[in-house]
């Protein structure tokens, strides 16, 4: 087993031998311009140039997990507090701060929201894509010229709202009917 071991020790170093080093990528690829052209730096030069300031990307910062560590030990977290708040009675609340249950119903329903992310993920938005009516495409040069296309966007537009008793009647206005009744 040791002569196996060994065999294989020697291919690796074989193998990296012939390899020679490594290119280095990242933020320090931007010091290779300071080595000699003929040859990839080894991981003890590139350990040697000197770095920027301020931490390396992709590192903690120290002293923010320092604080919250801390602050954890010995103090309720945040979302705990907001827990607490969000369930408390309004009357209760009410009479802890002095102040009216409606005041207080506020304070419990922006806790209850500042909390609700950490409780449910958000919604999606709905986006209808569905058109009602007629649809054109006006692509210029193809299905119409510029001065059509130029009379199609400066054409006068107008919300109808649906839930109106003459909403059919809307619909089937034309611009010129729209004038003789106003």
């Amino acid at each position: 087993m040791a002569a196996r071991d060994a065999g294989i020790a020697s291919a690796v170093a074989d193998a990296v031998e012939q390899a020679g080093s490594l290119p280095v990528r990242g933020a320090d690829a931007e010091q290779l311009a300071l080595l000699p052209a003929d040859r990839a730096p080894t991981k003890a030069e590139v350990d040697a140039l000197p770095r920027g300031r301020g931490r390396p990307r992709g590192a903690k910062n120290r002293a923010t997990g320092a604080w919250r560590d801390y602050l954890a030990s010995r103090y309720t977290h945040p979302l705990e507090t907001l827990a607490a708040i969000q369930s408390t009675p309004a009357d209760v609340l009410a009479a802890q701060l002095g102040c009216k249950p409606i005041e207080a119903l506020a304070v419990i329903k922006s806790a209850a929201a500042e909390l609700a992310p950490y409780m449910e993920g958000k919604m999606p938005v709905a986006v209808d894509l569905s058109v009602k009516g007629d649809l054109t495409l006006a692509i210029e040069g193809l299905t119409h010229t510029a001065q059509e296309i130029a009379g199609l966007v400066e054409a006068e537009f107008v919300d109808v709202d649906p839930l109106q008793p003459d909403f059919e009647e809307n619909q089937s206005l034309t611009h010129g009917d729209r004038e003789a009744s106003e």
